[in-house]
């Protein structure tokens, strides 16, 4: 590896991304919107109210509580199958609650009793991740030390966290800085990368590196360098401006380098098969829009059995393990499979980036010989 040939493609890259004004409006376009939705974006309680399903029978000072939420529109049952039946059957309910007898006789005895939480796995992602915040909150008015109670969640992404009373605390204002930050990603991988690769091959500085000794490694190293740099500056800013380093943030730094990289190697990629600056606009933008997909459905929900496409996009687990790492309820059975997933992604966009550079650079020496 040629660290000199590296490090001056990265210096070169990085003043040119300042130079060049669609490139520096592509960076500081997710900022400027997280400033914008800082001022206009509503607090929780200001975004509406919701319906949940609650069983009761000893009227508890927890369900009392609950009761009394500005957010929440109580429907009381009677039994815990009852929750269970109008879950699956009211789509506008966004969870239920069973309190069982006994709860607050075992508060005051200083024990942990068990509430059973029924997410509605039909209703809008945002709006679940906005019941989980309630629950978890309000729970936290029994007493200010520990955890009071152990919450039993019927859906598996809560279901796998071992943090007992802090699973998935997720409002709504998260969700578009989560937004924010998987599209300044994505802007800075696709739109900002290609545009500096393209850029080489119009300017004929593209073949004299290819042409270098060890050239298509010095490339990819340098590239993704710059691109890894400007992803980290867009990420870190916004999470600074929106109180991201919460939960597990090392497991959410450790999500962006990855993601980072990635959006990187897809955008070398576009750069490679691309041959003229007017190309990148208008495939850049289809990319991001494919890339960006699942963490609008993540929002916005997608009916079965369509969700499992979702599978097949890298950016989904991104997304998941940002979702996952903000809300503090990270384990190593909860982020081991995405990150593997994420990361043979990042090799698997890389190795083609090289082989893609290998095969130009053989096709440059063909076509010198035949001159």
């Amino acid at each position: 590896m040629n660290w000199r040939m590296v490090l001056s493609v990265v210096l070169k890259d990085l003043v040119d991304v300042v130079r060049n004004p669609y490139l520096l409006f592509s960076i500081i376009l997710p900022i400027g919107f997280s400033l914008l939705f800082q001022v206009i974006m509503p607090n929780q309680q200001e975004i509406g109210r919701y319906k949940m399903l609650l069983y009761d029978p000893e009227d508890s000072r927890y369900g009392i509580i609950l009761q009394e939420h500005q957010s929440l529109d109580i429907l009381l049952v009677a039994s815990e199958a009852e929750v269970e039946k109008q879950i699956k059957a009211d789509k506008e309910a966004i969870g239920g609650i069973v309190i069982l007898p006994g709860f607050d006789a075992a508060l005051e005895r200083g024990e942990k009793p068990k509430v059973k939480v029924f997410v509605n796995e039909k209703s809008l992602g945002w709006k679940q991740f906005v019941f989980r915040s309630i629950i978890d909150d309000q729970a936290w008015l029994l007493v200010r030390q520990e955890f009071p109670i152990e919450l039993v969640w019927n859906d598996k992404e809560s279901a796998e966290s071992e943090i007992q009373g802090r699973v998935i605390t997720f409002d709504f204002t998260y969700f578009i800085m989560l937004l924010l930050l998987v599209t300044g990603l994505i802007m800075v991988g696709v739109c900002v990368v290609p545009m500096l690769m393209v850029e080489e091959k119009e300017k004929h500085t593209l073949e004299v590196l290819l042409v270098a000794p060890g050239g298509p490694m010095e490339i990819t190293a340098g590239k993704g360098l710059v691109g890894l740099v400007y992803s980290l500056l867009v990420a870190g800013l916004l999470l600074a401006l929106n109180n991201g380093f919460v939960g597990n943030w090392q497991v959410t730094l450790l999500t962006v380098v990855l993601g980072a990289l990635f959006t990187t190697g897809i955008g070398l990629l576009i750069g490679m098969a691309l041959k003229i600056l007017q190309q990148v606009y208008t495939v850049s933008s289809v990319v991001m829009l494919v890339l960006i997909f699942p963490t609008m459905v993540s929002i916005f929900g997608l009916p079965e059995p369509f969700s499992a496409i979702l599978y097949l996009f890298p950016t989904y687990y991104l997304n998941q393990l940002l979702i996952i790492s903000l809300s503090g309820s990270a384990t190593l059975s909860n982020i081991a499979p995405r990150l593997t997933i994420l990361a043979v992604s990042v090799f698997l966009v890389f190795f083609a980036v090289i082989w893609m550079l290998h095969r130009e650079r053989n096709w440059y020496w063909q076509t010198s010989r035949n001159q």
